[in-house]
C-alpha cells in the first residue's frame, strides 16, 4: 500500500520509541533504525512524516495529517504518500469511531466511501497497545507495542 519495498512475506519486527516532545526512532529486530518518526513544528502539530534512514536522504514515506475537529465527535487522520498532503496522493483515512467507543479504529480506502471501512484496526483493552488489523473480519497482522 505504500511501497513495495516495505513487503515482507513473513513477520517482521519493529519498535517505536515515541517520546513526548521529540521525534522518535523505529528500530528492527537487531536495534538498528530503520525509519524516524518525525513531529510537524508548532506551525503545523497535527502533522507527522515517516523517514526511511537506510536511504542516505532519509527519503519520506509518508505524511499523517490530523483533520481538524472543533465540532466533530470522531478524529480523523489522512495519510498521504511521501511529503506531500495532496488529494492526488491520499493513501487512507483512518476514522476513530463516536467518543466514548475505544478500542477501533476504521480504515477507508480513497474513493470508497466511509460507511464501510476497508481495514478495521482493534485494539485490547481501554489502553491498548496490542492491535490486530482485519478486513471482513480475517486478522491480516498484528501490531505490539
Amino acid at each position: 500500500m505504500v511501497d513495495a519495498r516495505y513487503c515482507t512475506p513473513h513477520g517482521t519486527t519493529f519498535t517505536a520509541t515515541e517520546t513526548f516532545f521529540d521525534d522518535f526512532p523505529v528500530t528492527d529486530a537487531r536495534g538498528a533504525t530503520v525509519m524516524r518518526a518525525e513531529k510537524g513544528p508548532l506551525s503545523c502539530p497535527s502533522r507527522h512524516l515517516l523517514l526511511d534512514v537506510s536511504a542516505a536522504s532519509r527519503r519520506p514515506v509518508l505524511t499523517v495529517r490530523r483533520s481538524p475537529t472543533f465540532f466533530k465527535i470522531r478524529r480523523r487522520w489522512n495519510v498521504y504518500s511521501r511529503k506531500s498532503t495532496s488529494q492526488s496522493d491520499l493513501l487512507f483515512v483512518a476514522v476513530e469511531p463516536p467518543l466514548f467507543k475505544t478500542g477501533v479504529i476504521q480504515v477507508h480506502l480513497p474513493g470508497h466511501g466511509e460507511w464501510d471501512p476497508d481495514f478495521v484496526v482493534h485494539s485490547r483493552g481501554f489502553f491498548g497497545y496490542d492491535y490486530t488489523v482485519s478486513r471482513g473480519g480475517a486478522a491480516l497482522a498484528q501490531i505490539m507495542w
